[in-house]
């Protein structure tokens, strides 16, 4: 059953401790976390937004602060031609 939760998560982009407010199956949280599958095929209720931040932290409005640095090196790779 969903339920309005809270999540905090920290942002690598910032160092910040972020929250979001999310109506969420705490099921389908737990089945996610524990290695069940795919974010987007567990939780596709969620927004992108909302799945983005529950898998890294990182709030919409951050993401143009994101350096490959701050998140892992994706930015370093993708679009690029070897």
């Amino acid at each position: 059953m969903k339920t309005m939760q809270i999540v905090d998560r920290v942002s690598p982009v910032t160092g910040n401790t972020n929250s979001m407010f999310m109506l969420i199956d705490v099921a389908d949280y737990k089945k996610w976390r524990l290695g069940g599958g795919n974010i987007q095929d567990i939780m596709p209720y969620l927004s992108a937004d909302e799945r983005e931040f529950l898998k890294t932290g990182i709030m919409p409005e951050e993401w143009g602060q994101a350096t490959d640095k701050e998140v892992g090196g994706w930015f370093a790779t993708f679009g690029e031609e070897e």
